[in-house]
Parts: C-alpha cells; structure tokens; sequence
C-alpha cells in the first residue's frame, strides 16, 4: 500500500506525517481541480469553481487523519482527470493505479479515461499507466520498506479479506444476510426498503420505501 512506508516513524509520527500529506494532498487538488474546469471549455462549469471547492474542503475538512472520504483517492482522481483533458497518455491510468492501492473500487475509474479514448491504442496506454502504476506502488514501494515480508503482507490481504474461503473476511461478510457491520446486504435493504422510526425519523434525507421488515429479509 502507498502509507505502508509512514509506518517507520512510530505511531504518533506516522499520525503527524499523514496528516501533513493530506493538506498537502488538498492543495495539490484544489490547483488541479482549477485546472481542470479551465481545460473544460465551459464557462459555467469553470464559474463554479469556488463552490466545488467549499465542498471539497467541507468533505476533506472531517478526513485528513480518519474518515470514509479518502483525501488521497480524491486527489488521484482529480489530478487524473486533469492528466486526461491535458492529454496525458499514461498519468491518468498511473494516478488511479494509485488509489487502488489504497481501496479497490478505484480501479473502475479507468471506465472514463477507456470511455473517452479516441483509438484502441490511447486506451492501451491508459491501462499501461495503470499497470505500471499498481507495480510501482503497490509492490515496489512496500518491497522496498519491508523487502521480502511485503509479498506476505499482499497475500495475506487477498486471502483473508477479500477471497476468505469463510464469510468472516471483511468483505465476504456482506454477502451473507445478519451480519453485524452496517454494510451487510440486509442492512442496505432494510436502509431503503423499510421504514424504522429509530433510523428514518433522525436521517430523515435517506430515501425509503414502507415495505415490511419481514418481507424485504424474506426477498433477500
């Protein structure tokens, strides 16, 4: 992973430099989301600027040191896109590569670089930067602060998190009805299908249908 290496400095250093890449990751963004809605070509989309800011610095305001929004794969994402309007053959693919190696779902960000190639040959080169990108993050960068160990580390995750043979790895668990994370299948359905006072009354913004509780498990 790209933050293996802040492990080095301890836990209360660590803590120090992740928040100092953030801010700086914030910076890097904004510029670069400037950049963006300027190379655009529209008008209006480059005069909303300011506001897409204030919301990119709300959302990043809550996440520099934890937090489900991810000031780095936002980053990546922004400077990508950047990358791609300026041209850019290999970077957009590269950056995302990046992001992946933080979370997995960043990987189907290639969909709009490949959406907007112009040849099959561009669109290789977009997924080129992903692959080298993924080697030189994802392994590169961690074989070279824990040599040998990081291939052991990588598998490991694969093994236990994302293809456990039982449903108690992180992401096999949500595929199975009553588990306790707030991520399960039956608790997204129950989210959006039924109606709980003890839920919909406080997040009254969260869309919902009145189906019985009942009916919905039955259906999953």
């Amino acid at each position: 992973s790209i933050v293996q290496p802040l492990t080095v400095f301890g836990l209360d250093g660590a803590s120090a430099a992740w928040g100092v890449f953030n801010l700086i990751l914030v910076g890097v963004s904004l510029f670069a989301l400037r950049d963006f809605l300027k190379r655009a070509g529209s008008a209006p989309l480059a005069a909303a600027y300011p506001w897409a800011a204030c919301i990119y610095l709300v959302l990043a305001a809550g996440s520099i040191q934890v937090g489900q929004f991810s000031v780095l794969i936002v980053a990546c994402w922004i400077v990508s896109l950047t990358a791609l309007v300026a041209e850019s053959a290999v970077w957009p693919g590269f950056l995302i590569a990046a992001s992946a190696t933080l979370k997995i779902y960043p990987v189907m960000m290639l969909a709009v670089p490949w959406s907007t190639a112009r040849s099959v040959k561009s669109a290789a080169r977009h997924l080129l930067g992903l692959a080298v990108g993924l080697v030189i993050v994802g392994l590169l960068l961690p074989a070279a602060m824990y040599g040998r160990r990081a291939w052991d580390l990588n598998v490991s995750f694969f093994e236990h998190t994302l293809f456990a043979a039982t449903p108690a790895g992180s992401v096999g668990e949500h595929l199975y009805l009553h588990t306790a994370g707030n991520q399960g299948i039956d608790t997204f359905l129950l989210r959006y299908f039924t109606y709980a006072p003890e839920f919909h009354a406080q997040y009254t913004y969260v869309p919902h249908l009145w189906l019985e509780r009942e009916t919905v498990l039955y259906g999953a």
